[in-house]
């Protein structure tokens, strides 16, 4: 697909450099630096992308630029990739501002990542078998690439006073609660959104008693993306960021049937994971607490600005009874522990 494109842009009357043309292995500070020595004007890192949780129904283009440049040319750059490809293949579309990934964060240029499609869709793969399968997401791109060299596509920059880090108090810890739910345009099970609402509302209650600064991604009854979300937490810069779930589907990588479960992505960010889930064994007495790998979304781009972490006291199923006490109990003693607060 990078050889169609380039063809497609040098057609334009484009310089293009690939930072490779065959099956080898660049490592990433070396594409990063290709791209310098060329003096590019933009950084197109191209992709098919793949569940992490074997969810092997999904499908969709996606496109990423750093956080942190919101409203700026690769944002933009973004917005007209995933349009593009979504005219042209119908799968939707999302964008979202990334921090783990290193092309992205350690890149000075206008850059993005581009995922077309995934591959670890079954039939999307035998799609991308097809030489006019690659040759269309090509020209999405080209296309993508011209209307924004031509100063088409606008976004505006992203900003809440009442997220700003700068208005509020430094001198006491500072917790992102992030109740899971509320995606726009995603189903979920009827009370699942309401019920992480009202644990993480209590849970803040009793943080805030502590002394310890609390914000919310979101209110109850209220739909944030997942963009917004990660844009709330760079901009309240906290301590931690935790996001209050129950898993909704078999977790390949539990050894416990049952187990209370916390989901880290990074070194800094599992002796958080490794608490919470101990504390909710512990107060909901659950088989086990185990500290697992994750790629969510905050979990994945927070660190290392945060420790980041999933928490999953119980898996949801139809029919459940929520003891938000207890449950907001148990989360508390995991972010006393954290903290090193001690508890009376």
């Amino acid at each position: 697909m990078a050889l169609a494109v380039a063809g497609r842009l040098r057609d334009g009357g484009w310089e293009v450099c690939l930072t490779r043309e065959g099956d080898e292995e660049v490592a990433l500070p070396r594409r990063v630096e290709i791209a310098r020595h060329f003096g590019a004007d933009v950084f197109l890192s191209l992709h098919h992308n793949a569940t992490a949780w074997g969810d092997r129904d999904l499908n969709r283009s996606e496109a990423y630029y750093q956080v942190g440049r919101e409203g700026t040319d690769a944002e933009r750059l973004a917005h007209l990739v995933v349009n593009e490809l979504d005219a042209v293949l119908g799968l939707g579309r999302l964008v979202l501002p990334a921090y783990a990934y290193h092309v992205l964060r350690e890149n000075p240029l206008c850059a993005i990542i581009g995922e077309a499609s995934h591959i670890s869709n079954p039939d999307e793969a035998a799609r991308l078998a097809q030489p006019e399968r690659i040759q269309a997401e090509a020209e999405a791109y080209a296309r993508a690439l011209f209307r924004w060299a031509g100063g088409e596509g606008s976004c505006a920059p992203w900003h809440d006073s009442d997220w700003d880090a700068a208005t509020l108090p430094h001198e006491h810890p500072r917790i992102l609660l992030d109740p899971d739910g509320g995606y726009p345009d995603e189903p979920e099970p009827d009370g699942y959104s309401a019920a992480t609402c009202a644990v993480v509302g209590e849970l803040t209650a009793r943080l805030v008693r502590q002394g310890i600064v609390v914000r919310c991604t979101r209110p109850a009854g209220e739909a944030v993306s997942v963009a917004d979300r990660v844009r709330r937490a760079y901009a309240f810069a906290p301590d931690a960021t935790i996001t209050v779930s129950f898993d909704r589907k078999a977790c390949p990588l539990a050894r416990i049937p049952g187990s209370s479960r916390a989901y880290s992505r990074w070194p800094s960010s599992q002796y958080l994971a490794q608490v919470l889930a101990e504390s909710c064994t512990q107060i909901l007495e659950t088989p086990a607490g185990e500290a697992l790998p994750g790629s969510d979304w905050l979990t994945m781009h927070g660190a290392p600005t945060f420790a980041a972490c999933r928490i999953s006291p119980y898996s949801w199923y139809k029919d459940i009874k929520i003891d938000v006490s207890r449950l907001a109990n148990s989360l508390q003693v995991g972010v006393y522990k954290y903290l090193n607060i001690n508890i009376l």
